[in-house]
């Protein structure tokens, strides 16, 4: 049977781990490599507004294209708080929605070239890192 798929659009590339599992998530990352490519919304910053961070209406969030992923078989309390892993070589440990863990091993930040996630760590001098869900926006009200 032949059936019909619509087009692939940019905006499918978000990654969402406030629904999906890290298996999800890696696997998007690895089908959609080419084009249009994954990211993630990241909130870089102190912990001083709580309830910013979890409503994500902070226009300050950086959307950053993820490269390069891996599963870690642990399992953790969903979080949105991104941090390092405490090896040599590891990367941002992304806390899914139902406790799977993502590894972002390869990103890159807008106008930035593509760097390892301890190099981009590095560049946020100590500031804490979360992972915020930007408001969908609906087509029929920019009607």
């Amino acid at each position: 049977m032949v059936v019909n798929a619509d087009m692939i659009s940019s905006a499918e590339g978000e990654l969402k781990v406030w629904k999906d599992s890290a298996r999800d998530c890696h696997n998007k990352c690895r089908g959609f490599s080419m084009w249009p490519g994954t990211y993630m919304f990241f909130q870089i910053g102190d912990d001083e507004d709580e309830e910013t961070f979890k409503t994500g209406e902070n226009e300050e969030a950086v959307r950053v294209k993820v490269i390069k992923t891996r599963v870690l078989e642990e399992k953790s309390d969903p979080t949105d708080v991104v941090e390092i892993g405490s090896k040599k070589g590891d990367g941002l440990r992304v806390v899914c929605d139902d406790g799977s863990v993502l590894e972002v091993l390869l990103v890159q930040p807008a106008t930035r070239k593509a760097m390892d996630a301890k190099s981009f760590v590095n560049g946020l001098r100590g500031k804490s890192l979360r992972w915020v869900k930007m408001p969908e926006e609906n087509p029929e009200e920019s009607c």
